[in-house]
C-alpha cells in the first residue's frame, strides 16, 4: 500500500515525485560573499548558511515547514503551467546552484529566499517566494538561453527590461516555447502531460501551498512521508522512456538526497544544443595553425608563423620563419618545448640604425639584399625584418568561416567563426583574456562580429576624395570567474570549453595538494558582455601548459604538489602591449597579414576547418 501524508485540513495526499531539471545557470555564491558586502548598502542583509534540501536533516521546525512549502510549491506550479495530471504530488528539486537561506535570521525581517540568481545577490536578484522562481523554472526547462527571454523578476532587472505589472501574457508565449519537453521517469510512469497547455496563468501562492502544514507534527509527517518507499509491482514499473538526442544536464558532485526510492521524474529541454552556447571546435588550447609563436634557433630566438601542428603520434610542429620572402627561408621543424606563444616575449629593438620607427612595407628589402655591405648578412637583415614583420601582424587582424547573416543582423553587421587576432587564433567558444588586469574575468566567445562603416566622399572636393570603409571587431560572450567551492558543493553549469575544462581541473588539483578541500568551478559574472578590439589582451591559455614551456615540467609537477603557481597572465604581455605600437587593422587573410614577410613557395593552409577570403 503507497504510503501517504496528511495534508492542510487532514487531507490525504500522495507520495510527492521528485522533479529534477536538467540545466541550469545558478551561480554559487558563498555565505562570506554576500555577508562581507559593504554594510552601508541596504539593498543587502546578513543571511544564514544554505538550507539543505534532505528534510530529514533540518531540525528546525520552521525551517523545516518552509522548505517544504518551497519544493511542493514549485512542483504544483509546474504541474499547472505544464499541464501534468493532477492526483500525484511533485516536489521540485532546485537546479545547481541555487539555493534557500534565511535571510536577516533572527531579525525582524527574517525570512527564507532563495539565492543564485548568476547576477547577483542583493534584493533586485533574489526569489522571494515560490511564484517568483516559477518563471525562471520554467525558462530554464525552454531552449533558450537568452535571459531576456525569462519571464522571472531578477531576470527582466538584469537585462534592463521593465518589470510588468502582470505576467499573464508573458506566460503564454512562455507556454509556446515548452512544447516538447521530454519527461524521464525513473519510478512509476504518469500519464502522458498535455501536448498543448492553453492559456496557463502564474501559479497561484495560494493553489500551490496547500499541501502545506505549519505545525511540526505534520511537518514531520510530511518529511517522513517524502522519504517513505512506495510499494508497487513489477508490471506497475514500465521501462523508462528513451530519450532522444538531449544535451546532458550539467554535472552535479553532490545532488540533494532524493527519496529513497520514490519515484522521480526528470525534466530536460528539448534541443540538445541552445543557440546561446557556442559550438564546440576541436582546436589545440596551446599551439594552433597560423598563429605566430616563438621558437629556439640554436642559442637565440626566431618567430615564425606554425604551418602544420602534430598529429597522432607525431610529435613535432612545422613553423614558418618569418624574415624576407627573397631569402626563401626552409620551413623548420619543432617540439613544444622548443616553442612559446608570441605574447610571453617582447620583440626586441632594431639593430640597424633608422630602422626602430619603420614599417615592414615600407623598406625596400631588394635594395638592402643586394647592397655589398649587407651580402655576407643576409641572415641578419633576415632576423631584423622578422622584428618589423611581427609588429604589423601583431596589429592586424582577418576573419575566417563566415557565418549566415540572421534575420535581425544589420546590414553593415557581419559575424564569423574566428578570427586572427595578432598572434593568435581565435574562435567561438574560446576563452579571451581583458587588458585590464584588474580584471580577472575570461570571456567565453559566443559571437565574432565586425561592424563596417563607410565615410562618404567630400561633396565640396568629390574629384579628390574618396568614400573609405572601417571595420570595428567586437566579441561577445559570457564573462566567467574561476572560484574555489567545496568539493561535494552542487555547481551550477560550466563552460564547455577545452580551456575552461582543463584549467579547472588543474586548480583543482593545485587546491587539493595544498590541503584544501576545494574545487575549481567557473562562475558567471555576466551573461552577455561585449568587449571591443582594444579591450582584448589575446587568447586564454591553460595555466599548467603555459607553466610548461615558459617555466619547464618541473615547475608544473611543483604546483600540482605544493598548490603554489603563479597565474598564467603574469607571463603573457598584452596583444600591443606598447602605447605607441601602430595599428594596422583588418586584412583580407593571414596570408595577406604576411606579405612579404614568408616565403610564397608553398601555399598557407589551416586545414578543413577554416575557410578564408
Amino acid at each position: 500500500m503507497s504510503a501517504l501524508f496528511k495534508g492542510a485540513g487532514g487531507t490525504a495526499q500522495l507520495p510527492a515525485r521528485l522533479i529534477h531539471v536538467g540545466r541550469s545557470d545558478g551561480r554559487v555564491w558563498t555565505t562570506q560573499e554576500i555577508n562581507g558586502w559593504p554594510k552601508s548598502s541596504t539593498a543587502v542583509m546578513q543571511v544564514g548558511e544554505p538550507i539543505t534540501e534532505d528534510l530529514n536533516k533540518i531540525s528546525d521546525n520552521m525551517t523545516l515547514v518552509r522548505m517544504a512549502q518551497w519544493k511542493l510549491a514549485l512542483g504544483t506550479g509546474l504541474q499547472e503551467q505544464l499541464g501534468w495530471p493532477h492526483g500525484i504530488q511533485y516536489q521540485a528539486l532546485f537546479p545547481d546552484g541555487f539555493c534557500l537561506r534565511w535571510r536577516d535570521p533572527g531579525g525582524l525581517n527574517n525570512e527564507v529566499c532563495m539565492y543564485g540568481h548568476p547576477q547577483g545577490f542583493t534584493d533586485d536578484f533574489l526569489y522571494r517566494s515560490p511564484d517568483e522562481f516559477i518563471p525562471h523554472l520554467l525558462w530554464l526547462l525552454s531552449d533558450s538561453e537568452d535571459h531576456k527571454q525569462c519571464l522571472c523578476k531578477p531576470c527582466y532587472r538584469a537585462t534592463g527590461r521593465h518589470v510588468p505589472k502582470t505576467f499573464t501574457e508573458k506566460m503564454d508565449e512562455q507556454a509556446a516555447i515548452l512544447e516538447g519537453i521530454k519527461l524521464v521517469s525513473t519510478g512509476t510512469e504518469p500519464k502522458a502531460p498535455a501536448k498543448k497547455v492553453t492559456k496557463p496563468t502564474a501559479p497561484s501562492k495560494k493553489k500551490a501551498s496547500v499541501a502545506v502544514v505549519a505545525n511540526s507534527k505534520a511537518a514531520k509527517d510530511l518529511a517522513a512521508a517524502a522519504t517513505k518507499p512506495t510499494k508497487k509491482t513489477a508490471k506497475a514499473t514500465p521501462e523508462p522512456l528513451p530519450v532522444a538526442a538531449v544535451a546532458p544536464a550539467p554535472a552535479v558532485a553532490e545532488a540533494a538526497p532524493p527519496a529513497a526510492n520514490s519515484p522521480a521524474l526528470q525534466v530536460l529541454p528539448a534541443a540538445a544544443v541552445s543557440a546561446r552556447r557556442p559550438p564546440g571546435h576541436d582546436e589545440p588550447t596551446l599551439f594552433r595553425q597560423g598563429e605566430m609563436v616563438w621558437y629556439q634557433q640554436k642559442p637565440a630566438w626566431r618567430i615564425g608563423i606554425i604551418r602544420k601542428v602534430p598529429l597522432g603520434d607525431d610529435f613535432t610542429y612545422t613553423i614558418l620563419p618569418l624574415g624576407i620572402s627573397m631569402l626563401n627561408l626552409p620551413d623548420v621543424q619543432k617540439e613544444t618545448a622548443q616553442m612559446r606563444p608570441f605574447l610571453t616575449f617582447s620583440v626586441p629593438g632594431m639593430s640597424f640604425p633608422g630602422f626602430q620607427d619603420r614599417i615592414f612595407t615600407d623598406v625596400n628589402w631588394r635594395a638592402i639584399l643586394e647592397d655589398p655591405a649587407f651580402t655576407e648578412r643576409t641572415e641578419l637583415v633576415g632576423l631584423e625584418a622578422s622584428k618589423l614583420a611581427a609588429i604589423e601582424v601583431d596589429g592586424s587582424w582577418s576573419t575566417f568561416n563566415p557565418l549566415p547573416a540572421g534575420p535581425i543582423l544589420p546590414k553593415t553587421q557581419s559575424t564569423y567563426d574566428g578570427v586572427f587576432l595578432g598572434a593568435e587564433m581565435i574562435r567561438v567558444g574560446d576563452a579571451i583574456r581583458s587588458k585590464d588586469k584588474a580584471r580577472s574575468t575570461l570571456l567565453e566567445v559566443t559571437e565574432i562580429s565586425v561592424t563596417a562603416a563607410t565615410t562618404a566622399p567630400n561633396p565640396a572636393d568629390l574629384p579628390n576624395t574618396l568614400s573609405t570603409t572601417h571595420s570595428t571587431l567586437s566579441f561577445r560572450g559570457i564573462e566567467y570567474e574561476a572560484a574555489l567551492v567545496p568539493e561535494h558543493g552542487r555547481i551550477g553549469g560550466q563552460p564547455e570549453g577545452a580551456i575552461f575544462q582543463k584549467d579547472a581541473a588543474f586548480r583543482t588539483a593545485a587546491a587539493k595538494a595544498s590541503g584544501a578541500k576545494q574545487k575549481c568551478v567557473w562562475t558567471i559574472k555576466s551573461w552577455d558582455t561585449v568587449w571591443q578590439e582594444r579591450d582584448v589582451a589575446g587568447r586564454a591559455y591553460v595555466t599548467d601548459e603555459l607553466l610548461s614551456v615558459t617555466q619547464g615540467a618541473e615547475a608544473v609537477e611543483t604546483a600540482k604538489q605544493t598548490g603554489q603557481f603563479q597565474e598564467a597572465t603574469s607571463y603573457l604581455n598584452n596583444r600591443m602591449q606598447s602605447t605607441t605600437a601602430p595599428y594596422f587593422g583588418r586584412r583580407l587573410n593571414r596570408r595577406a597579414t604576411l606579405g612579404e614577410a614568408v616565403s610564397g613557395v608553398q601555399p598557407l593552409l589551416f586545414g578543413p576547418g577554416v575557410h578564408e577570403e
